[in-house]
C-alpha cells in the first residue's frame, strides 16, 4: 500500500514538472510571436506537436496487454473481458466510495481557478504576475503536493484515505477564516501579496489529496484482474467535474459581480469538503472492513 502511494504523489509531481514545463514553453513562444493572433496559432501548434510526441512515445514504450485465459486455460475474449471487468466494478461499492471521494476533491480543485480572476479583481494582481501565478497554481503546486501528500499519508496519517479525510477538514477551517478577512480593504491597499500567499497556501493542501485520490484503490484491496476497469470507472467519476463545476461557479461570479460572487464561490468550496468528510469517513470504514476481511483469511 505504500508502495503505491509513493507512485501516486510522485507521478503527480512529475506532471507537475512536465506541465510547468510545457506551460511556460508555450507562455514563451506566445510572447516571442508578439502575443497576437500568429503567436496564438503558434502556441496551439506547438502543443499539439508535444501530444503527438507523447502518443509516438506510447506506441513505442507501453507493452502490450497480456494475454488472460480462463480456468481451462482457454483465451479469453478481451472485450468479454473488459465488459465482464467493467460489471463488476460498477457493482462494487469500495470502488465507488473512493471515486466519490475523489470527486469531492476535483470539486474543490476546479474553485482553485477562480483564485486569479479574485487576485485580480479584488487584489488588482499586476498583469505581469497574472500569467506566472496561474503557472504556479495550477502547475508548480503539483511538484510541491505531490511528495508532501505522499509522505503525509504514509509518515503521519498512515493512510491515503484518512490523509484526504483530514485535508477535507483543514480546507473547511481554512476557507471560513479566509471568508473573515476583509479583502477589499487589503486589495485597495495594494496588498496582493497576501492574498496570492493566501491562496497558494490553500491551493497546496488541495494539491496534497489529489495526489493520492486514487492511492485508496489499494487500500480497499480490488482485485488485480480489474484493476483497469476499477480505474477506468474512478477516472470518469473523479474528472466529471469538469464537466460542470467551471459552470457552476463561473455563474455564480456572472449573476452576483465582484466579492459577492466570489464569496458565493468559496462558500461552495467549504460545501464540497464538508460532503468529502462524510465520504471519506465512509471510505475509512471500508478499508477497515476489508483489512479485517484479510485478516481473517
Amino acid at each position: 500500500m505504500r508502495k503505491h502511494r509513493d507512485v501516486c504523489s510522485f507521478l503527480e509531481m512529475g506532471r507537475g514538472v512536465v506541465d510547468v514545463i510545457i506551460a511556460s514553453s508555450a507562455l514563451a513562444i506566445f510572447k516571442a510571436m508578439g502575443e497576437g493572433a500568429a503567436a496564438l496559432r503558434g502556441g496551439l501548434l506547438f502543443l499539439s506537436a508535444v501530444t503527438a510526441a507523447a502518443g509516438v512515445l506510447c506506441l513505442i514504450f507501453v507493452p502490450n496487454d497480456e494475454k488472460r485465459v480462463d480456468e481451462t486455460g482457454k483465451e479469453v475474449n478481451k472485450a468479454q473481458a473488459a465488459f465482464g471487468g467493467m460489471m463488476q466494478a460498477i457493482k462494487s461499492v469500495d470502488i465507488w466510495a473512493v471515486s466519490l471521494n475523489g470527486f469531492t476533491v476535483y470539486c474543490i480543485y476546479c474553485g482553485l481557478t477562480y483564485f486569479i480572476p479574485f487576485l485580480n479583481q479584488i487584489y488588482f494582481l499586476p498583469a505581469t504576475a497574472v500569467g506566472m501565478y496561474g503557472i504556479i497554481n495550477q502547475y508548480g503546486l503539483k511538484m510541491v503536493g505531490g511528495p508532501i501528500g505522499g509522505f503525509m499519508s504514509d509518515k503521519v496519517h498512515k493512510s491515503s484515505a484518512k490523509h484526504i479525510r483530514a485535508g477535507f477538514v483543514v480546507c473547511i477551517i481554512a476557507m471560513a477564516l479566509f471568508l473573515m478577512v476583509p479583502h477589499e480593504s487589503l486589495g485597495q491597499g495594494g496588498n496582493w501579496i497576501i492574498g496570492a500567499a493566501c491562496t497558494l497556501a490553500f491551493g497546496a493542501i488541495v494539491f496534497t489529496m489529489r495526489a493520492v485520490f486514487f492511492a485508496p484503490m489499494d487500500e480497499v484491496r480490488v482485485p488485480k484482474e480489474i484493476t483497469g476497469a476499477a480505474m477506468s470507472l474512478a477516472s470518469l467519476v473523479i474528472y466529471l467535474p469538469n464537466a460542470f463545476a467551471y459552470v457552476m461557479y463561473g455563474s455564480f461570479l456572472d449573476r452576483y459581480p465582484g466579492m459577492a460572487g466570489f464569496r458565493i464561490v468559496f462558500s461552495v468550496m467549504i460545501g464540497w469538503a464538508v460532503i468529502g468528510v462524510g465520504v471519506s469517513t465512509f471510505l475509512i470504514h471500508r478499508i477497515k472492513k476489508c483489512q479485517a476481511a484479510a485478516k481473517a483469511e
